[in-house]
């Protein structure tokens, strides 16, 4: 990955079921507890896990979770 790179590498699961998000969710939660290098923001919305890398400001964040509300909703 690039030194400036301001989006670093993210991810969007959708699973058959909400049961399913929760479990990866937490799975991934567990894993990488504790190995700075490994976290992510995780966004659980429904059946969709989102996974953004840490380069991203809280800000930007919000603006994802805003965005998968609107289209999920739809």
């Amino acid at each position: 990955k690039p030194a400036d790179d301001t989006e670093g590498e993210n991810t969007v699961e959708v699973f058959s079921s909400v049961k399913d998000a929760k479990t990866r969710h937490d799975y991934i939660a567990n894993v990488t507890e504790g190995v700075p290098m490994l976290l992510q923001y995780q966004v659980l919305h429904g059946r969709i896990l989102a996974r953004f890398d840490k380069v991203l400001l809280p800000s930007e964040v919000e603006d994802y979770k805003k965005a998968l509300s609107a289209v999920s909703a739809e």
